[in-house]
């Protein structure tokens, strides 16, 4: 049920639409050829021109202290005015980032939980096909070389709202060896945006179009817990490769946050990305489909993809949380 697209693929686009179900954390991965994580192109595509967040920038102090043990680097390539959007109020937000309480979580592991909610669009295209939802709920406990185990629970197509004990449920667990939760870049993410910038370049390679950066950063996020100052820097890479800072929303589990969005150039496609206005904690990530690509029955606009990040921290056990609703 995962699908990695080619290096050139766009994973909503063409072909694509008639996949099964479209996984963050593993569809939405495109890997590139091996390069350096330290800005130079990757198969002769370079990453976005981007402002090194450094002491004495243009960007100020960081927003937040960096990890103990960790240095950003000095320097990256600086933006260029004519082909850099205006930065606007994500670059804005980027720099008055305050730490959440799971900044200051410890322990050799990664515990991260989302729910996901995808579109099976795995129809025949010979006929119309109904598209239906398939729910799932995720808990990863990862550990530093990127083993670890995924407790996958599905839930019966139609669950609109899934709970402990819906009926029908079915749960797999399933074991990673070092480095299976380590899809295209691996941890310590940089804080430079620069050089960040490369390191998402892996797992979305910009080619794709200006939503890779949103799709990197969401797809990270279900692998790798993402630091105040990684956060901060996600969003100047964003800005720079042109997301738009849509306002105020509420994710489907009630919390406020900011809408980041990007439409593809055609307009048929927008991907969503939903964070903390005071933490940039990511709280959710959606792709929407903004008309039919022929061949579905149902209404559009409609929602192909909807990622909801419930828990993102480190502990010192690798009991299953149980943050689940």
């Amino acid at each position: 049920m995962t699908i990695a697209p080619s290096r050139r693929a766009w994973v909503i686009g063409g072909a694509a639409f008639a996949t099964a179900v479209v996984l963050v954390g593993s569809a939405l991965v495109a890997t590139n050829p091996p390069g350096d994580d330290d800005g130079r192109p990757y198969g002769g595509q370079a990453a976005p021109a981007l402002a090194a967040r450094t002491q004495g920038s243009n960007h100020g102090p960081d927003p937040c202290p960096a990890p103990s043990g960790t240095a950003a680097p000095a320097s990256g390539p600086a933006a260029d005015p004519r082909t850099s959007p205006d930065p606007g109020t994500l670059r804005s937000l980027a720099g008055s980032l305050t730490a959440a309480p799971a900044d200051r979580s410890a322990g050799p592991y990664t515990v991260i939980v989302f729910r996901q909610w995808a579109a099976d669009m795995s129809g025949n295209f010979k006929k119309p096909a109904t598209v239906t939802e398939v729910v799932e709920d995720h808990v990863r406990v990862i550990a530093a070389d990127g083993s670890g185990y995924e407790t996958v629970t599905r839930y019966p197509a139609g669950t609109s709202s899934p709970s402990a004990g819906t009926p029908g449920a079915q749960t797999r667990t399933e074991k990673r060896e070092p480095g299976g939760f380590r899809d295209g870049v691996t941890p310590p993410l940089s804080t430079d945006p620069a050089i960040l910038a490369s390191q998402m370049n892996r797992v979305q390679p910009w080619e794709n179009g200006p939503f890779s950066g949103l799709r990197a950063i969401a797809d990270t996020a279900t692998s790798t817990y993402l630091t105040c100052p990684v956060r901060a820097a996600a969003l100047d890479v964003i800005a720079t490769m042109g997301g738009q800072d849509s306002g105020p929303v509420t994710d489907r589990a009630g919390r406020p946050g900011i809408a980041i969005t990007v439409d593809s150039g055609d307009h048929a496609v927008r991907d969503t990305l939903i964070v903390d206005a005071r933490t940039g904690v990511v709280l959710a990530y959606e792709l929407n489909l903004l008309r039919n690509p022929g061949g579905y029955r149902g209404r559009f606009p409609r929602t192909e993809n909807y990622v909801l990040f419930l828990t993102s921290d480190h502990r010192d056990t690798t009991a299953t949380p149980t943050a689940l609703p």
